[in-house]
């Protein structure tokens, strides 16, 4: 009788938190806070910042990433602007579509992921991203 397929879950797929957050200076702080407390708590903080391949650009990098890690912690911010055409940037929003659509649509044990969204004005994320209130 054949065995049944081995599921394979990433080794520490259930201490590991997948961090969404801007990288530049300014929120440099912020940043070092949050791998800080992760760590403290036992937990392995991941982020795109981790595949220094550069010739992934840094959707693949997400793609990769996020079945790795069972939290995922995503931080909103101001947008920042296109010089060009003065449009906002949508990376944030896109990269947490990325991974909630990786806990509604993603392998067995991906779906039991936790999403945590943090903004600096509670809710406000739901005015910009309308569809995540349900």
């Amino acid at each position: 009788m054949p065995k049944p397929p081995v599921k394979k879950i990433p080794l520490d797929f259930d201490r590991s938190v997948f961090i969404n957050c801007p990288f530049d200076n300014k929120y440099l702080p912020l940043f070092r806070a949050i791998i800080f407390t992760i760590h403290d708590m036992g937990f392995r903080a991941r982020c795109a910042l981790e595949a220094s391949n550069a010739g992934n650009v840094r959707i693949d990098r997400f793609r990769t990433l996020l079945p790795s890690a069972n939290t995922a912690f995503t931080t909103c911010h101001v947008p920042s602007w296109t010089k060009t055409h003065r449009l906002p940037r949508f990376n944030m929003p896109l990269e947490l579509g990325l991974d909630l659509g990786s806990k509604k649509f993603g392998k067995e044990h991906e779906q039991e992921k936790v999403v945590l969204v943090m903004d600096i004005e509670r809710f406000r994320y739901q005015r910009f991203i309308s569809d995540i209130s349900g």
